[in-house]
């Protein structure tokens, strides 16, 4: 329906004639419309613009869904939907549109709201992407070996070729002695950090990767030295500055790839792009939360989070702070007590007085530190440390092998077979696999509205065996229902009641019903006690309502209904019910054919009425459990827990949130782009729900590339290593051999992750 929308659009405008010149062109629209009131407020228009006159104003929006030449042909024609708009300018490598309009006859709302009814909503999360500080130390570093290691290349390069000439001679002992002085910053400076951590993990009896590094600059710079003094032995000064050079070129491009995770760990990256703002006249508007002072009161819903610190205005809510402490345990507040941002409301709306701006809330405190941030490095690290406990101590037991065996064929060469042997070990490009290959597949899959939180996910998201699925909201489309009432009729002061009653929850039904009574005036909020997987109970104009299950609103169970229900009470008196026909998402079948490798139970708060429909799309061997709570959610996870099997939840509401975190992997499903779950370890679009199968897919690929990886780092020592030992290789040979493995690491890694993600793009499409 909506791409017809969109023809009849574009077809009224005469602008088809471009699928004529390219009839394979094309977008589908998949966003969901935004909600572009903000853009009323002056503080969060000028997020937009660029320039600003009497008679124009310029703003720049970010486009996701520019896709194809087809999308900048319509972008660049909107005026002919809209003839304030003057001019438009897409810039399709960046995604983004540049448009011209005079602000007297249009506004930029109502230009978003174009776009969106074309298929391509604007981003309109203006919260500042998080920018890494540069590591002004390391950069200090990485300049004094560049400068040591270009002029000792200078200063030795006539002794590559056993040069005999009278100056040469004459003058080299005073080279070398310069080249001394300027490899004693190197290595107390430039070095430092490796001796520092071989030191350290020594100590500690942690056979870290930094320990045969640490070892390998010690020795070329001892024997370097030596070389200084006796005429008949050649420094090594320019190996010595080039493998530090090269080892800090190495940990740069490393922290490089640490820093592009930034962008899942801000904590504003989870926040609403505005918030219920109750002014002094108490009426109510949407604000950005950037605008909240001291002093301001505002409205939140349940599952709507608190950006902000504050005090609780309203009698009592209940919040969820896991996202801020990792633990699940709901914790009640009265009036008066303070509140924190961070949290979840997950029972009563409430209002909340503003005591401090967000940039000074305990949150931003909390995620400075560095105890907050560097979990997901730990995971990262914990990768290859694994590896470590292994390789470093063979690595130190060969290097004394070849030299023990040296000393009896030729003790001249064992100083050059252990440095050799250690330099061309360096396990530079081993450390280097894993946070390539998981960062550049989370910023892929991140790309296609799958956010990973961290890489420890990725990996054990192909560990899972059994998928559990709530049905409500994940297996079904939100969108699409089909209502009708059954029971008394209501007046339409009840009428209104009702719809006030439903705007409070986010509920999918509750959404549902909301909209069905579209022509029905509400109350934007009211006091409404919320009952996690119950329903909804209120007192509006001293009549008391009752909402949601038979059981809930009766007291009896509700036999084999036909649909979804939601009963109503007033007063106590049973008036009737809503019949809610859900529709699911399409090839549903086909979705759980994909999932054929796994073991697959759905959990469900609603009756069995759609018991039978499920039964037709899923295989004999997979477990419907209905009339599920979220404590029985909680407790059947724990159930195939215990029978050792890794479980991967998947929900989307309030009612999962317990299921989610219990579970080995928990994913949300998020229909809105604002929503909030922090009870999870990834986040993914609805929109893509149906291609879950393949994700997980190319998740094990991503996984096996880290493998492959690990094996071409491990291949290159092997043959690295067994040159050294035989003394066919000089340690300069080596210092250029090194960060060449960790370049062909990166460039492996780039290129095969770039592969995967162009193929399972292309897939998703077909």
């Amino acid at each position: 329906m909506g791409c017809k929308t969109v023809y009849q659009m574009i077809k009224s405008k005469n602008l088809d004639t471009f699928y004529e010149i390219n009839p394979a062109a094309g977008n589908v629209p998949t966003e969901e419309k935004e909600r572009y009131e903000l853009l009323d407020d002056r503080v969060f228009l000028t997020e937009f613009l660029r320039f600003e006159n009497e008679q124009e104003q310029h703003a720049v929006f970010t486009i996701p869904s520019i896709h194809c030449s087809a999308c900048i042909w319509i972008l660049e024609q909107i005026n002919q939907f809209d003839s304030a708009i003057q001019s438009t300018t897409v810039l399709f490598s960046k995604k983004t549109i540049r448009i011209v309009y005079n602000h007297h006859k249009t506004s930029l709302r109502k230009i978003a709201e174009l776009l969106a009814k074309l298929g391509y909503p604007p981003h309109l999360n203006v919260s500042k992407e998080k920018k890494t500080e540069p590591n002004r130390k390391l950069l200090l570093q990485i300049g004094i070996a560049g400068f040591a290691f270009g002029n000792a290349m200078f200063l030795s390069i006539a002794t590559y070729f056993d040069s005999q000439e009278y100056w040469i001679i004459q003058f080299r002992p005073w080279f070398d002695l310069l080249m001394l002085i300027m490899s004693l910053p190197v290595l107390f400076f430039s070095a430092q950090n490796y001796f520092i951590s071989a030191w350290r993990g020594i100590k500690s009896k942690i056979f870290s990767l930094d320990i045969p590094i640490a070892i390998g600059i010690g020795v070329l710079f001892l024997k370097s030295c030596v070389a200084t003094f006796d005429p008949l032995q050649l420094s090594y000064f320019d190996s010595f500055t080039g493998l530090v050079f090269f080892l800090l070129i190495g940990k740069f491009m490393q922290e490089k790839t640490y820093s592009n995770f930034s962008y899942d760990r801000d904590y504003k990256s989870f926040f609403p792009i505005g918030v219920t703002k109750i002014f002094a006249d108490k009426t109510r508007k949407k604000v950005p939360i950037a605008t909240l002072e001291a002093g301001d009161q505002i409205a939140l819903k349940v599952n709507e989070l608190l950006p902000v610190d504050g005090v609780l205005s309203s009698q009592k809510t209940k919040l969820d702070y896991s996202f801020v402490t990792g633990e699940f345990e709901p914790i009640k507040t009265t009036k008066g007590k303070l509140v924190y941002a961070g949290g979840k409301i997950i029972e009563d709306n409430c209002t909340v007085t503003v005591l401090k701006r967000i940039q000074e809330s305990n949150l931003v405190q909390l995620w400075s530190q560095n105890s907050f941030k560097s979990n997901d490095q730990k995971q990262l690290q914990s990768i290859t440390d694994r590896l470590s406990r292994f390789f470093t101590p063979f690595i130190l037991l060969f290097a004394l092998g070849a030299g023990s065996i040296w000393a009896f064929l030729d003790l001249s060469k064992v100083l050059d077979v252990i440095t050799a042997v250690l330099i061309v070990a360096c396990p530079c490009a081993l450390a280097l696999s894993a946070p390539f290959i998981s960062g550049n597949m989370m910023r892929y899959f991140d790309r296609l509205s799958f956010y990973i939180r961290t890489p420890q996910t990725l990996e054990n998201l192909t560990k899972i065996n059994h998928i559990v699925f709530d049905k409500t909201g994940t297996l079904t489309d939100p969108k699409r229902h089909s209502i009708t009432y059954e029971g008394e009729k209501l007046n339409p002061e009840e009428l209104k009641s009702l719809r006030s009653i439903f705007h409070q929850s986010n509920h999918p039904m509750s959404m549902a019903l909301f909209n069905y009574l579209t022509n029905i005036p509400y109350e934007t909020f009211i006091k409404c006690s919320h009952h996690a997987g119950k329903g909804l109970s209120a007192t509006l104009d001293s009549k008391k309502y009752t909402l949601g299950s038979a059981a809930f609103v009766k007291g009896i169970r509700s036999l084999d209904p036909k649909t979804s229900e939601v009963h109503i009470a007033i007063d106590n008196r049973y008036r009737g019910c809503f019949n809610i026909q859900q529709f699911y998402l399409p090839k549903l079948k086909i979705f759980f054919k994909k999932l054929d490798g796994f073991k697959v139970s759905i959990l469900s708060g609603d009756a069995s009425s759609e018991r039978s429909f499920l039964e037709s799309c899923v295989s004999k061997n997979t477990k419907l459990l209905f009339n599920q709570n979220p404590f029985q959610k909680i407790d059947y996870v724990k159930t195939l827990q215990a029978q050792g099997q890794s479980v991967l939840m998947i929900g989307d509401g309030l009612n999962d949130a317990g299921a989610l975190q219990q579970s080995n992997l928990g994913i949300s499903v998020m229909q809105k782009e604002h929503d909030f779950t922090p009870a999870c370890d990834a986040i993914l679009k609805g929109a893509i729900m149906n291609q879950l199968p393949l994700l997980i897919i190319y998740a094990k690929k991503s996984m096996r590339l880290i493998r492959i990886s690990f094996v071409l780092s491990l291949f290159y020592n092997l043959i690295g290593l067994t040159i050294a030992a035989l003394g066919l290789l000089q340690p300069m040979i080596a210092a250029i051999l090194m960060p060449l493995s960790s370049i062909s690491v990166v460039l492996f890694s780039y290129g095969a992750t770039h592969l995967l993600y162009r193929r399972l793009k292309n897939r998703m499409k077909s």
